[in-house]
């Protein structure tokens, strides 16, 4: 099948369920950034975690022992695209300090994670002006 015409697969996992947001909104977020990106037919696995679990996880394979809000792992196989972890209490906190909906917030959070998967990435000043800006007018589109 050509890949243009192929749906994506978009599977969304709550293991935190502190915030309510509509799996619809999670997928439709991620299929209009993979239509931008001219990714059809990915497929991604979302997973909404609390800190204790994405603090696990970035420990295990950042060597960092903090939270955070969103972590990506890229498989890019055939079947799979990658997986991309939020912390919805993160999402809270940094909702709240920047003055926005959480649901704008975890929005953000998707786009970022997903750009990651996508090979966007932030190691530099220049990087992370462009995903930056890139992610924020991808917010405003969905």
């Amino acid at each position: 099948m050509n890949k243009c015409a192929e749906k994506e697969t978009i599977n969304v996992f709550f293991e935190d369920r502190s915030y309510k947001i509509r799996r619809k909104e999670v997928i439709d977020t991620i299929e209009k950034v993979l239509r931008k990106e001219k990714r059809y037919g990915e497929a991604v696995n979302i997973i909404f975690l609390g800190d204790k679990r994405i603090t696990e996880l970035n420990r295990m394979y950042f060597g960092k022992n903090s939270t955070t809000d969103v972590i990506s792992f890229n498989f890019d196989d055939n079947d799979l695209l990658g997986e991309i972890y939020i912390s919805l209490p993160q999402a809270r906190r940094q909702a709240k300090e920047y003055s926005v909906f959480i649901k704008q917030e975890v929005k953000r959070l998707l786009i970022h994670g997903l750009l990651h998967l996508l090979g966007y990435d932030h190691t530099d000043k220049d990087n992370r002006s462009k995903m930056i800006a890139l992610q924020e007018n991808y917010l405003k589109q969905v």
